[in-house]
């Protein structure tokens, strides 16, 4: 499921928000579904506030990413957007 979700993502992100070598993918990372209620959507646009470490998710088409702005080690203050997909835990489930 990661691989269809980041493709679709991708094609997504490219018609709505520009050119997709920008972005940074990582590998899914594994949250709690009642983690995952406690952090902002921003499932139809970004946050206003811009600073490294901000985190929020956005809905896609077979379930959540994680977003979050990173430094890009220049020294103009330019930041980046990982997106991470989200594997989600449901309630009730032990992490294994």
């Amino acid at each position: 499921m990661p691989d269809t979700l980041v493709r679709r993502f991708l094609q997504k992100l490219v018609l709505t928000e520009g050119s997709a070598t920008e972005v940074v993918i990582h590998k899914p990372v594994r949250i709690h579904e009642f983690v995952l209620d406690n952090i902002l959507d921003y499932s139809t646009s970004l946050p206003t506030g811009t600073y490294a470490g901000k985190r929020w998710k956005r809905r896609v088409a077979d379930g959540w990413m994680l977003g979050e702005y990173i430094d890009d080690g220049a020294d103009d203050g330019t930041l980046l957007i990982r997106w991470t997909p989200i594997e989600v835990i449901p309630r009730g489930a032990k992490d294994v």
